[in-house]
């Protein structure tokens, strides 16, 4: 079961769904997507976020609940179950958000686990709610196998990156002056032509 239909939850329901796992999705309000609606149409079109929605209704493994609020754990009967509602929720979530493992996002129940912005808050950026969906979809089918939520998990929160930001510039390169008639002799041109930067920086790619 997941609970909210955010990026977390859907992030979360979709990992589950494609592989192979029913998943009941439950959403209080009339459609998914969160607070994606509420962004600027020049920032993210409206039917950008449909045509990303819909991708959850197309699932067969997938079943959607709308205008479906939870308001106790007793009224689900699931295995492992993802609170992504929001603050909102807080009420749901057993042991209040400082109880939820850091790593395992596993409440003080066993198979429930809480993510986004009811365990974020104001840290609750797109990309680290979409991380914790996936984080707790690993969780989650960790139980589902009857396998530790915690084993050997402990490179997740803390993977090493290449990239260096800003990207470092490259050392100036002083002109290559035409000889005396103004024109360049092929050592000189190709002197010059080598202050080039080609205008394809590739550093973000090279280094993902």
């Amino acid at each position: 079961a997941v609970v909210g239909g955010g990026l977390t939850g859907l992030a979360c329901a979709l990992t589950l769904g494609r592989r192979g796992y029913r998943v009941t999705l439950y959403e209080a309000s009339d459609r998914l997507g969160g607070s994606l609606w509420e962004l600027d149409e020049a920032v993210l079109p409206a039917s950008d976020i449909q045509a990303e929605v819909e991708q959850v209704f197309a699932e067969e493994t997938i079943t959607v609940c709308l205008n479906t609020k939870i308001r106790s754990l007793s009224e689900l009967s699931q295995k492992a179950i993802l609170l992504a509602t929001g603050a909102d929720g807080a009420s749901l979530l057993p042991g209040g958000p400082g109880a939820v493992h850091p790593l395992s996002l596993e409440s003080a129940k066993p198979g429930v686990f809480a993510a986004g912005q009811l365990c974020l808050g104001s840290q609750a950026d797109p990309a680290r709610r979409i991380a914790q969906g996936l984080q707790a979809a690993r969780s989650m089918l960790r139980v589902l196998k009857g396998a530790s939520v915690t084993l050997n998990r402990e490179d997740e929160l803390d993977r090493p990156t290449k990239l260096v930001l800003p990207p470092p510039a490259p050392a100036p390169h002083p002109p290559t002056a035409p000889g005396d008639a103004g024109t360049y002799t092929r050592e000189q041109a190709m002197e010059e032509a080598e202050r080039c930067l080609l205008c394809a920086c590739l550093y973000c790619t090279n280094n993902c």
